[in-house]
């Protein structure tokens, strides 16, 4: 997955953060933010928060002959885009041990044997062809048409011999 590290990123130069992984999980549906069921990969990662976004490869390794990896032709491929990443799966930690820091009242900010909303180290991907098939709406296709005429239209005003 490469994305931008919100931490460290490169200042003025743009510095990409490449994270790796494994496909712990096919296609499935998981339970987004939004509450909706949609279809992803996870991938076992070390990843954080702030890499939604960014884009998933699936890579075939030197000398890996295998005609696929992961359910994906790569026979004649090095390198396939697996899909976008949207977020971590989520996982309740338990409180083991209430922490020492304590509240005005005197009561501690978490109760002992209580769960916090943490995040897993797995990565929530959404496949690629879930992102074609959003791209192939007749509303998105008309509009990249559109932006196409008026590209057409700028180009032919720049190149044209009054140049108006």
């Amino acid at each position: 997955m490469l994305g931008r590290f919100i931490d460290h990123d490169g200042g003025e130069q743009n510095a990409p953060a490449a994270r790796f992984g494994n496909i712990s999980l096919m296609p499935s549906p998981i339970l987004q933010p939004t509450q909706s069921m949609s279809e992803s990969y996870c991938l076992d990662m070390h990843s954080r928060t702030g890499f939604s976004g960014s884009p998933a490869f699936v890579f075939r390794t030197p000398g890996n002959n295998l005609a696929t990896h992961a359910g994906i032709d790569m026979r004649d491929r090095f390198l396939y885009l697996l899909g976008i990443r949207w977020g971590q799966f989520p996982e309740p930690w338990e409180i083991a041990e209430a922490p020492t820091a304590k509240r005005a009242k005197g009561e501690s900010l978490v109760v002992e044997g209580g769960y916090v909303k943490g995040l897993s180290g797995m990565s929530c991907v959404i496949p690629t062809w879930h992102i074609v098939d959003l791209l192939n709406l007749p509303k998105f296709k008309e509009l990249r048409r559109q932006q196409d005429e008026r590209w057409k239209e700028r180009l032919a005003k720049e190149t044209s011999p009054s140049g108006s």
